[in-house]
């Protein structure tokens, strides 16, 4: 997993996103996502077939890939809660499983997991859609389409989890219409919304206090002339933004964490923060807090963080 790329630095810096990544209506484009994640939608059917693994989707004149983890003994019948989880730049799907075992660990709790492969000759999403460059948000979406179809997806419980660059592309997705992720997981990247008003999906970040790429405390990012807020600003910004009526209240999961939690927000989300001590650039899987488990934790509930 590679630093987060400058380009995508830069939109963190100004604290915006290109118009054509997060277009839209203003309003009512936020659609409040419900707590029962059992509830089977109309066209499921139990034992409909599935398919795990290496997997790839036609889209525009490419075959793109995937991965798709899937519960075991999953059998169609049961709505259930679909993630997507978004490599860094210069990396790919396997590098971001095995660097945070968010698939794994995702089907074992009950989670559809749909790791999407980059494109280009260096990997990288293509946040500012470029012309020359892949569709990457229309590529994500059509993946949603595709999967809801096959398979049993609980659509009030879609999510978006990113590691540095990903995280980038994770806070650019779910301000693209039309809109559908409950919550985003940003690491090693806490990106400032660029959504229009009423999108305020909830907020889950993780951040090391001693990561050399992109500073927690604001600076230069990878040595270059570019860069970055604080962490803690980018975070509060949500919070104004999601006009939380309750926190910071803080807390300490785990001897080197330490977590703030801004509650009671606009329709009923959570933001919150872990800042990890001596924390560093990569994904945190250490024994005593893991990033993974602490973002599958905030997905699954409480459910007031996702109405």
């Amino acid at each position: 997993m590679r630093p987060l790329h400058d380009a995508v630095v830069a939109v963190v810096v100004a604290g915006l996103v290109v118009s054509a990544a997060c277009s839209g209506d203003d309003g009512d484009a936020a659609t409040a996502a419900t707590s029962d994640a059992t509830t089977i939608p109309a066209d499921c059917t139990p034992s409909r077939e599935a398919t795990d693994g290496d997997l790839t989707l036609s889209y525009g004149s490419e075959e793109r890939t995937y991965s798709l983890a899937l519960p075991a003994g999953y059998d169609g019948g049961t709505a259930l809660p679909l993630v997507f989880s978004l490599h860094g730049f210069a990396s790919d799907k396997e590098t971001m499983e095995a660097g945070t075992g968010l698939a794994r660990a995702g089907a074992a709790r009950g989670y559809i997991v749909a790791t999407p492969d980059a494109t280009g000759p260096v990997r990288q999403f293509n946040y500012f859609r470029a012309p020359d460059q892949a569709d990457d948000f229309g590529f994500v979406h059509a993946l949603l389409a595709e999967l809801s179809d096959r398979l049993c997806v609980d659509e009030d419980r879609v999510f978006a989890a990113g590691h540095s660059a990903g995280s980038a592309f994770a806070a650019f997705l779910v301000c693209q219409e039309p809109y559908v992720f409950a919550a985003i997981a940003m690491v090693s990247a806490t990106t400032p919304s660029g959504c229009p008003d009423g999108v305020t999906p909830a907020i889950v970040a993780v951040a090391g206090t001693a990561d050399p790429q992109v500073p927690y405390a604001g600076g230069s990012v990878g040595g270059s002339a570019v860069g970055i807020p604080p962490a803690i600003e980018t975070i509060e910004a949500y919070a104004t933004r999601h006009a939380c009526a309750s926190g910071p209240a803080s807390d300490q999961p785990a001897t080197n964490v330490e977590r703030i939690t801004y509650s009671q927000c606009a329709d009923g989300r959570t933001v919150v923060l872990y800042t990890v001590v001596g924390g560093g650039h990569e994904w945190a899987a250490g024994p005593e807090f893991s990033a993974t488990d602490a973002i599958l934790d905030f997905f699954d509930g409480p459910p007031a963080a996702l109405q």
